[in-house]
């Protein structure tokens, strides 16, 4: 046994091979955890996730001793604006990526607050609880994480 086989070493996959198929991935580079994202993180589109996919990423998850995987939510979700037309497109964006996360089996999902831009720092982090207020519900299964910026 290992001194490291108790820590969670991952780094940030591509889907290209498939969503189902990251595990795969993830076990050749020794993965135990690792971060995805589920859509296009530059496109307020997302293409609806096949209904077969949650269960074969499940079934690798097992085989492969995945420990955690986290999805990046798109990098256009600004929760720290005050443009009330932007807000409207990011809590539908963010719902999307919470919906999209639970139903793979997803158990962390990660976003970058954005910026405040014109108002004040406390305006934009109040408009970040407001809208983390808003998307995060009680019945889901994903935990959402706040990543810093730059």
């Amino acid at each position: 046994m290992s001194k490291f086989d108790d820590h969670l070493i991952g780094g940030h996959l591509s889907t290209s091979v498939g969503l189902e198929n990251t595990p795969v991935s993830a076990s050749k580079f020794g993965f135990r955890t690792y971060q995805i994202f589920t859509k296009s993180q530059m496109q307020w589109k997302a293409k609806p996730i096949d209904p077969s996919i949650p269960e074969k990423f499940r079934e690798n998850r097992k085989k492969y001793d995945i420990k955690s995987v986290m999805v990046h939510a798109s990098y256009l979700l600004n929760t720290a604006s005050s443009d009330e037309e932007l807000r409207k497109k990011v809590r539908e964006a963010f719902h999307t990526e919470i919906e999209r996360s639970d139903f793979v089996g997803v158990e962390l999902l990660t976003f970058h607050p954005g910026s405040f831009k014109d108002a004040t720092l406390k305006k934009g982090i109040e408009n970040v609880t407001s809208m983390l207020n808003d998307v995060i519900k009680k019945d889901q299964n994903v935990e959402v994480l706040i990543e810093n910026s730059a």
